[in-house]
């Protein structure tokens, strides 16, 4: 029978902080690529249709403006309060951690959990759109290409964040590129 009175290991007592093994280039590429998504490769060619021109850059202009801001405003809340969670984060101290904080942290969660399989599924929708100007697909075969569209961005992102960072820039690459050309093209 002993008495150890040892103290606890700081390893037990101190919670470690998660490793940020992100740029700052690729977060920054991360996130335009999350802002500006597939919705405008699929709603783009509607309003060119329905402004009948290139008057739809404007509103290309205004959204170019609000995401500035909105960059600012991100840039601010992460220079404050560098901690891993984000928003999760950010809404439990600003409506206080053991008051409304707590519920709007829980519900943002929630709405994550049911917004991102969604942007998800109109991803892969609009990729098997864009397949059929280059390949004629009946409707079981776009369901196909949407179905396989998501098991590859599975594969992909199944692995360390660090090639996560990687293949985003990668992504971003293509998407300025996308736009750019659609751009010049307008």
């Amino acid at each position: 029978m002993s008495n150890d009175t040892s103290t606890p290991h700081a390893s037990d007592s101190v919670p470690t902080a998660l490793p940020r093994r992100l740029t700052l280039l690729q977060g920054t590429a991360l996130n335009m690529i999350d802002m500006v998504g597939i919705g405008p490769f699929v709603v783009l060619p509607l309003i060119i249709k329905t402004m009948g021109g290139g008057l739809f850059l404007w509103a290309w202009v205004l959204g170019a403006v609000v995401s500035l801001i909105d960059a600012f405003v991100w840039s601010e809340l992460g220079a404050a309060f560098p901690q891993a969670g984000g928003s999760y984060n950010f809404l439990k101290i600003a409506y206080g951690e053991q008051r409304w904080g707590r519920l709007l942290s829980f519900l943002y969660v929630w709405q994550t959990l049911i917004q991102a399989p969604l942007v998800v599924a109109s991803g892969a929708i609009g990729f098997a759109q864009y397949t059929t100007y280059l390949m004629p697909l009946e409707v079981w075969q776009q369901k196909a290409v949407s179905g396989g569209v998501v098991l590859v961005i599975i594969a992909l992102l199944y692995r360390k964040i660090d090639s996560i960072g990687k293949i985003g820039l990668v992504m971003w690459g293509a998407v300025l590129l996308t736009l750019g050309v659609i751009i010049i093209g307008g």
